[in-house]
């Protein structure tokens, strides 16, 4: 009793040394119990009302983020057990930043579970002095806790593996010199979602942005932080307390068993924009400069979604696994693909693109329809996708199944935005397919079946009012070749100065291929000429393509999409330059 008595006495102290936007957080509710629940997948809620906690379960033990206050620590072990868990299988121990709120009950958790303790590096010298050496916090007789030995030292970037769970930590400083965001994947229902749990973008009261002789650099993290917010693809939208997120709003939604209300990322990136003009607001304000004018909201990234299979993912070609941390696999396959290539085109012209891909080998557009619908239902702004490259794998050159098929994935997107923009893929002849007596289009030519592909693509697109048409890529290919840029007949060697757009199975793209189609891709939704990205384009070469070859298909891409009817021109740009 007289030590429940002393905390709570420490805790009034520690609010009472606080002003502004902390005191608005340092309410009764840190210490009133929440109930436990699952956020999604193998992501738990076992936090107070106040301080947010999570649990991260996998077969082979638990991460436990945020021990919050060590009076809180009962109920953390409490709400671990509601959940069928043990808390002694509590194997890895981290937090968001070194305040007290977040932290003080680490100390006894690790004795009581044994878990080792990781801490961004910057924060450690706060976490093992319990509070002390924090820039601002360490002189406040309320804000001090239980020193806890930290185990592993943590950089910016790097990830906590567990069970086959990943986490990884973002150092997202200014809140505190360490303060970490928290990302990981989470399979839920068959689908994967991102989740971010921000550490704290609060300029606190008191906090001196200028002229900071303990954090001379505080005003540039915070900056650097917001920029990093930004840049985080978001699902889950969650933090280290629930009133960042509306826990307390959410959360019965979630038990009525409505969608996911804490799948949010129009609200994580209205959240962020308001606390980046807070910053900028008091920044302003310290340095003696007329108070900035408030901006109006930035609109969230257009989140565009590509549907399909191994003509996408890249299947035959280093692409395959290309930049895949830059775009998101609902699948969790991990592949990057002609997704992260068309990402990277639209970053080298400075459009922003939240990129994700939902693409199973060997499938056409029924599959995605029948196994895949709980994934991709949910609002996009922009929908790329192809079927089968044989249009139908039991009844080759039948389109029936892929106008079908095409017309019930377009009416799903469109249920849950009817503003979307839905575009199909016409794919490119198969040499495999045409040449060798086996081939389906065997005695005909690539041309025709070109053509033929084409055309299944137009009656899928003519047999629904939510498809706004077909990308050329089929047609592309066929002017690459026809205009000697690529060799057309890969079963009779490639012509000298020529490049084979297929790989080595004369049916998947080559690099070069995949390229090719990621140009047309992004010329047609960006209406940006591709031959602006030029000779020194980042993908090209990292890929190993020659300036020449990059060129000659910016070229293609440019014509083709030209040669589509009804289109007047595409704007050029100056690229910028791309990220290693």
């Amino acid at each position: 009793m007289i030590r429940h008595r002393f905390l709570a006495l420490a805790l009034l102290l520690f609010v009472a040394a606080l002003t502004g936007p902390v005191r608005a957080q340092g309410r009764s509710d840190w210490l009133t119990p929440f109930p436990a629940f699952t956020i999604a997948g193998n992501l738990h809620y076992v936090g107070s009302a106040g301080l947010a906690s999570y649990l991260v379960t996998t077969p082979e033990g638990h991460v436990l983020l945020n021990p919050s206050l060590e009076a809180n620590v009962p109920l953390i072990r409490r709400s671990v057990e509601d959940l069928g868990f043990k808390f002694s299988d509590i194997k890895v121990l981290l937090i968001s930043h070194a305040h007290w709120d977040h932290n003080a009950g680490a100390a006894l958790l690790k004795q009581e579970t044994g878990a080792r303790y990781a801490v961004m590096a910057a924060d450690v010298a706060a976490v093992e002095s319990g509070g002390r050496a924090d820039f601002h916090y360490g002189s406040f007789p309320g804000s001090l806790y239980p020193p806890a030995r930290v185990d592993r030292v943590l950089r910016d970037g790097d990830t906590v593996e567990l069970g086959g769970t990943v986490l990884t930590a973002r150092l997202t400083a200014g809140h505190t010199k360490g303060c970490t965001t928290w990302t990981l994947a989470v399979n839920d229902a068959g689908r994967t979602l991102q989740a971010v749990i921000i550490g704290s973008p609060n300029v606190n009261s008191g906090y001196k942005l200028v002229d900071n002789a303990a954090y001379p650099g505080i005003a540039a993290d915070f900056g650097r932080m917001f920029a990093t917010l930004k840049a985080l693809p978001c699902d889950l939208f969650l933090g280290s307390h629930g009133n960042y997120f509306d826990l307390a709003g959410k959360h019965p939604r979630r038990a009525a068993g409505a969608a996911n209300p804490f799948v949010d990322p129009a609200g994580y990136a209205r959240y962020v924009a308001g606390k980046e003009q807070a910053f900028r607001t008091e920044l302003a304000k310290q340095r003696g400069e007329p108070r900035p004018a408030a901006t109006k909201e930035s609109p969230p990234t257009p989140r565009l979604l590509f549907i399909g299979n191994s003509f996408l993912f890249g299947s035959g070609s280093p692409l395959r696994y290309y930049r895949a941390d830059t775009v998101t696999d609902l699948n969790g396959t991990g592949f990057g693909g002609v997704p992260a290539v068309v990402k990277a085109f639209a970053t080298q012209a400075g459009r922003a693109f939240d990129v994700s891909q939902e693409t199973v080998s060997g499938q056409g557009l029924d599959h995605h329809v029948a196994e895949k619908a709980g994934v991709i239902g949910r609002p996009w702004d922009h929908v790329v996708m192809l079927g089968y490259s044989l249009l139908d794998r039991n009844r080759p050159r039948d389109p029936a199944l892929l106008i079908r098929s095409a017309k019930q994935i377009a009416d799903l997107l469109h249920s849950h935005n009817p503003r979307v923009d839905i575009r199909l893929i016409a794919t490119w002849a198969r040499a495999d397919q045409v040449y060798p007596a086996k081939g389906h289009w065997h005695g005909t030519s690539v041309e025709q079946m070109t053509r033929d592909v084409r055309a299944a693509y137009d009656r899928a697109a003519a047999g629904s009012p939510h498809l706004r048409g077909v990308i050329p890529v089929g047609e592309a290919w066929l002017r690459a070749m026809q205009t000697g840029v690529a060799d057309p007949n890969p079963y009779d060697g490639i012509a000298f100065g020529q490049v084979c757009l297929w790989t080595h199975d004369h049916y998947h793209g080559s690099t070069h291929g995949y390229y090719l189609e990621a140009l047309v891709i992004f010329g047609d939704l960006t209406g940006l000429d591709p031959r602006s990205l030029g000779k020194g384009e980042r993908v090209a070469f990292e890929l190993g393509l020659s300036g020449d070859q990059a060129i000659a298909l910016q070229q293609v891409a440019y014509d083709e999409l030209m040669a589509m009817k009804g289109r007047t021109r595409l704007e050029s740009f100056t690229p910028v330059a791309l990220a290693k």
